[in-house]
């Protein structure tokens, strides 16, 4: 599927001001390998964040940190707005990859929270959609939390309105599920996967209050009749979640 975006001039970083190797937290003594920081940076994009990259991007060197399962949720979600997958940025929360189970702590992010910020930055992104409870909670810090327990994914969507969430790296955030709890043997899993698309929506329609390309796609989705399925998927996402 083609990209409506209009294209501006490509931004390179290289290594000096992004270093692909750090030694800064405890992930760096247990990782495989790094995920390389993308050579070419369009600017405008909505960043689409996830936790780790997957092994299978690190394996193929894709500057694309979301392969297998992630990145196949991610597609459907876009196949079923009918827009391209380039309309967006991606960048992990952690910029290594470990073969462990291991779920992120706020020390470890800090470490490399200065390239996401600098990510986010020097691509003008609009807003960020962050993908699970992870990177909710590390971008979103304490307005996620009652009482010192995090108050759920769900809630916190509950929660979101015409203004998405203030996030720790300076950009507006959108949460949304995890792809990775999108699968056939939960019995929600149809409604979690509306939840993704519905996010995906959001992020967009916020966006293209500042940006003319994102605004050429909401125009394009609303032509499309998007916005009353948009508001039938809510009204479904909000019955079965008030379940």
């Amino acid at each position: 599927m083609n990209s409506i975006w209009k294209e501006h001039s490509p931004i390179v970083l290289d290594e000096k001001v992004l270093p692909r190797r750090c030694e800064n937290c405890s992930i760096s003594r247990s990782r495989l390998v790094d995920f390389p920081a993308p050579p070419v940076i369009r600017q405008g994009r909505i960043i689409i964040v996830g936790e780790f990259p997957s092994y299978e991007a690190l394996q193929k060197v894709s500057p694309n940190p979301y392969l297998g399962h992630t990145w196949n949720i991610l597609i459907r979600a876009l196949d079923h707005l009918k827009i391209s997958h380039d309309d967006f940025s991606y960048s992990p929360l952690i910029r290594c990859w470990r073969n462990t189970s291991h779920t992120v702590v706020y020390s470890e992010y800090k470490t490399c929270s200065d390239w996401l910020t600098l990510f986010a930055s020097v691509t003008e992104a609009p807003a960020i959609i962050m993908l699970g409870s992870t990177v909710i909670k590390n971008l979103m810090g304490d307005s996620c939390y009652s009482n010192g327990k995090y108050i759920g994914t769900t809630a916190i969507r509950q929660g979101w309105r015409e203004i998405p969430y203030n996030t720790t790296i300076g950009v507006f955030g959108i949460p949304t599920e995890h792809p990775q709890s999108v699968v056939p043997e939960r019995c929600n899993s149809q409604i979690l996967f509306r939840s993704i698309v519905i996010d995906v929506m959001r992020a967009i329609g916020y966006s293209a209050q500042g940006s003319k390309e994102y605004k050429r796609i909401a125009q394009k989705m609303n032509a499309q009749g998007y916005m009353e399925e948009y508001m039938a998927m809510v009204e479904e996402v909000k019955n079965r979640e008030n379940i």
